[in-house]
Parts: structure tokens; C-alpha cells; sequence
């Protein structure tokens, strides 16, 4: 007998999918934990953390175990929410409300909270005050803009034709033929649009533009399988975990280094079990709704927004007392959890004015294209509220869109045809520079 598990009510009338509620939570608070562990490490200097005068290299097996996949499962579970909610809206309705969430939060981070950041940084080092707008952490929520923006026209067929013939076939196929499948796109496109990632940078996601719009598009695709797909993604859970395992011993063992033929394969395959490990796990674990993963689904990204300040400003205060290391990371870890959690809980919670600018929906955004109910009331929107989703859809966003693809599309044309000894001389140049920021912090 199958089990039958409890689903609420969720967006636009669905049931919710709590597995996707939590792991997207899970995965915002494994990005944080990690941004901690990498100011102990020594290329803390080279992403802008204030790094610790003692490192901790023997920790970052974490870091190197989730380094394949971090970012990549975040697009993935994008791609999924947005096929999951087409089911019950129209394209213009879904990015409506997914530009709502996405760009007001990236306006203010590059305007405010990554310069803050920076300045602590800067401070630390005792250089002079500079305020330097950026996207700072929230560099993948300028990708996913452009990923919603660039996937209408997919959206739109597969709102039209949910029994598509490529569907159809690919409800039919066992689970564990989606880790070839998914392989297979993966590796095409890294080969073809991302040259410099067939190295040691496969882990540096902010350069890797199409491959996040890759997992965007597979996401959107495996969620309109339908229950193919989640009655799938458990049964995927032992091979992709047992191969991701076996792949990451074999990369922090050495057995192979980045000139081997099949170091790309093997870190595309890592990272395809990796998001297809992390689904399965929340699939077997997190489908009964939960009063932690429902707290935490609201509060989670403004947590994510505001905690790279907290985690400098500790980081400043911490590094500055001299003590056992490890007392101090337990501190920096706890404490930026907890700051953050506070600053969320008595700050961004109790005013409304500030839920838009933090990523926190108020109310869900009814569909313009559908009718209101019966005995619906629809409250004129104000100007300023118009004036400011015009400037979000049609300037902002746009903008952000065009120069996330044309500086990818540039990146991929430069360095098309580049040889394999050119790229392993750029990947020892980066690693050069990650390795000078320790010699730096030495007296």
C-alpha cells in the first residue's frame, strides 16, 4: 500500500509540495554555512571576505563536497517551481510574480547591502572607504531574472502542450535513465559554451551563465513529467547518492587532476548526482508539512539577503580576539545565523514597507488574466506601486537580462577554440591568486 501523505493548499491553488518548501530552505542555509567556512580558508581575500589570520583548510571537505552543485540545484529548483506553478497560471501571471520577488531584492543588494559588505572588507584591510555598488551574494538572483525572462517562450509551449510527444516518451523512462539524460545536456553545453569550466573553475558558477540555464530549463522540464516525476525522484536517490560519493572521493583523493581526459565528464556526472541526490533526499524526507520549513520558507531569503553584513561585521569584531579557532568559528556560525534570524524576526517582519524589498510576499498575486471571484474586490493599485512594477518589468529586468546573455555570450566567443594548455594555464593563474591571499595574512 502506498503511503498517503498530507498536501496543503499552496500558490494559485495547488497542493503544496513541502519537499520543495524545505529544500529550498535547506539550500539557502548550506549557501550561508559555507560563506562562513570560506573566510577560514585561504582565497577568503579573493571573493571580498574578511578572512581569519588562522585557517582551517582541514574543514573545507564540506565546502569541496557541496562546491559541484551549491548553485546549480538552486536553478534547478527555480525551474521547477516555475513548471510546477504554470500548471494553475498563465505565463504573464507566473513572471509577474517571480520578477516581483526577484529584482526589488537585487536592486537594493546592489545598491546597499553588498557595499556594506565591501566597506567592512576594505576596513579590515585598512584601505580607503570606497562604496562600490554590485550584486555581491545575490549574483545568481541577477541570473534567474534573466532565466525567467529568456524561458517564456518554453514556458509558453509547455503551458500549450502538456502532452507533448517528448513528454510523453519521457514519462515512460525508469528514473535512473534521467542521470545519463541530464548528464548528456550538461556536459554538451559545458563543452560548447563554457570552455574555461573544463577545469579547475567547473566550480565557479558566477562565470557559468548557460550552465545555470541549463539546470533552469531541466528543472522546468523534469516537474512537467508530472507524478512521473515525483514518484521518480525517490527511486533516484540510492545510485545518484552512491555515484556522487564515489565521484567526490576520487576528486579530493587526486586520482585524477584537471589535465585527465575524464575530469569533466566525472565533475559533470558529480554534480548531476549531486541535484538529483539533494531532490531524492527531499522527496524520502520532507513531503509531510513541517512548522519549521513553513516559518522558515517566508523568512529564509531575506535571512540569505541580510546575512553576508552580519557574517563581515562578526568576522571584523571575532578575528580581531585572540582564542582556540575553533570556539571562534562555532561563534562566527551561530552568530550570523542568529543575527540574521533576529534582523528578520523585530526588523523586516513587523514592516510592511520592507517585505517587497526583501523578497517576502504579502498576499499571492492574483492572475490579471482570470476573472476575480465571486464577490471579489479589487482595490485600485497605487501610482507609485505602478510606477514601480513598470520600472522593475520593463527597464530593470530587461536590463539585467541583456547583460547577463551578452557578457556570457562574450565570455563563450573569447575564449571558443582556446586549447587545453591554454586553460590549464588560466586555471593555475586563478589558483595562484587563491593561494596568495594566505601569504598575505602571514606576518
Amino acid at each position: 500500500m502506498k503511503k498517503c501523505h498530507l498536501m496543503t493548499e499552496g500558490p494559485a491553488g495547488l497542493p503544496r509540495r513541502h519537499e520543495i518548501d524545505a529544500l529550498r530552505s535547506i539550500a539557502l542555509l548550506l549557501l550561508i554555512a559555507y560563506h562562513v567556512l570560506a573566510a577560514y580558508q585561504p582565497f577568503a581575500n579573493t571573493i571580498e571576505f574578511i578572512p581569519s589570520p588562522i585557517f582551517l583548510e582541514e574543514i573545507w571537505w564540506i565546502g569541496e563536497l557541496m562546491n559541484p552543485w551549491r548553485i546549480p540545484v538552486l536553478f534547478l529548483l527555480s525551474g521547477i517551481t516555475a513548471g510546477y506553478l504554470l500548471q494553475n497560471r498563465s505565463v504573464r501571471s507566473l513572471l509577474r510574480s517571480r520578477l516581483l520577488r526577484l529584482v526589488p531584492p537585487m536592486v537594493l543588494t546592489f545598491f546597499i547591502i553588498a557595499p556594506i559588505s565591501g566597506v567592512l572588507f576594505r576596513a579590515d584591510r585598512q584601505e580607503a572607504f570606497a562604496w562600490i555598488p554590485n550584486p555581491g551574494h545575490l549574483w545568481f538572483v541577477w541570473n534567474l531574472v534573466a532565466y525567467f525572462i529568456l524561458s517564456v517562450p518554453l514556458l509558453g509551449y509547455l503551458k500549450k502542450h502538456p502532452d507533448s510527444g517528448l513528454l510523453k516518451m519521457s514519462r515512460t523512462m525508469h528514473p535512473v535513465c534521467w542521470i545519463p539524460a541530464f548528464f548528456g545536456v550538461l556536459a554538451l553545453e559545458t563543452w560548447v559554451m563554457e570552455p574555461l569550466a573544463r577545469g579547475e573553475l567547473y566550480s565557479a558558477h558566477f562565470l557559468r551563465f548557460w550552465s545555470g540555464l541549463t539546470c533552469f530549463v531541466v528543472g522546468t522540464f523534469l516537474v512537467s513529467l508530472g507524478d512521473a516525476f515525483w514518484n521518480g525522484i525517490r527511486r533516484i536517490l540510492a545510485p545518484a547518492l552512491i555515484l556522487l560519493l564515489m565521484l567526490y572521493l576520487t576528486r579530493v583523493l587526486e586520482f585524477m587532476d584537471s589535465s585527465a581526459l575524464w575530469f569533466l565528464p566525472a565533475r559533470v556526472l558529480e554534480s548531476v548526482c549531486g541535484m538529483l541526490a539533494f531532490l531524492g533526499a527531499g522527496s524520502v524526507l520532507f513531503t509531510r508539512p513541517t512548522k519549521v520549513f513553513a516559518a522558515f520558507n517566508r523568512a529564509v531569503f531575506p535571512i540569505y539577503i541580510v546575512h553576508i553584513p552580519i557574517q563581515q561585521g562578526l568576522a571584523f569584531a571575532l578575528f580581531r580576539i585572540e582564542g582556540n579557532v575553533w570556539l571562534i568559528i562555532g561563534l562566527h556560525v551561530i552568530g550570523t545565523l542568529a543575527l540574521s534570524l533576529l534582523v528578520y524576526r523585530f526588523i523586516l517582519r513587523p514592516l510592511p514597507f520592507l517585505h517587497l524589498w526583501f523578497g517576502m510576499a504579502s498576499k499571492p498575486i492574483r492572475d490579471p488574466s482570470q476573472p476575480p471571484a465571486f464577490g471579489e474586490t479589487i482595490a485600485p493599485v497605487p501610482w507609485h506601486k505602478k510606477a514601480g512594477e513598470v520600472m522593475a518589468f520593463f527597464v530593470i529586468a530587461p536590463l539585467m537580462t541583456l547583460t547577463s546573455f551578452f557578457g556570457a555570450l562574450y565570455l563563450t566567443v573569447a575564449t571558443f577554440g582556446v586549447t587545453e594548455e591554454e586553460i590549464q594555464e588560466f586555471n593555475e593563474a586563478e589558483l595562484e591568486k587563491s593561494g596568495s591571499s594566505k601569504r598575505e595574512r602571514d606576518p
